[in-house]
């Protein structure tokens, strides 16, 4: 086989290589978020007065998810004493970024009176959030701020962010997530 033949084979099996990755990524949680991707809120959500934020979780709304499992938060700028209604609309994505560390709320060992302190995880890793960050932006609703989709896993080599089915499921018909086509 001479240079030239080579030279092709190795172009062919990398263009290849590098279509597989680009299709894998998706489902690995290592996607883009292209400039112009969006998302929908298809209904409108009430946040509790003195409230942040909202959870969504397998298409249900909530106060609080499994975190194990996927679960989205919508988040709004300001805490407000009265409750607050976010209206359905597009909302554009503006920055995103992945974020990882421990989950506020976790308890990591309890202290006993005259027992002394015991560890909830037996000495294990405590779980850590993965969680990808869509800041969000809108001229008719500035109060919004952005829109965290995540789970809890024990840190290792497993330990991975959500793929955009596994967002979407958590999603469900709540919000629609549209990613832009890549320019």
């Amino acid at each position: 086989m001479n240079k030239a033949a080579i030279s092709i084979i190795v172009l062919v099996v990398g263009c290849l290589t590098g279509c597989q990755v680009s299709m894998l990524a998706a489902e690995s949680g290592y996607f883009a978020v292209p400039e112009g991707s969006t998302v929908t809120l298809n209904q409108a959500l009430r946040i509790p007065p003195n409230g942040l934020k909202i959870y969504i979780q397998d298409g249900q709304l909530g106060m609080g998810p499994n975190e194990y499992d996927p679960f989205c938060k919508f988040e709004l700028r300001e805490v407000k004493p009265e409750a607050q209604l976010v209206q359905p609309g597009k909302f554009e994505i503006h920055m995103t970024r992945r974020a990882s560390g421990i989950m506020a709320g976790i308890p990591r060992s309890t202290r006993l009176a005259g027992l002394g302190t015991f560890s909830m995880n037996q000495g294990l890793p405590s779980p850590i959030l993965y969680s990808i960050q869509f800041f969000l932006r809108s001229t008719t609703q500035p109060e919004v701020y952005k829109l965290s989709c995540g789970h809890l896993q024990d840190p290792g080599l497993t330990a991975q962010f959500l793929s955009l089915q596994e967002i979407d499921q958590a999603l469900g018909e709540v919000i629609t997530l549209q990613l832009a086509a890549a320019r």
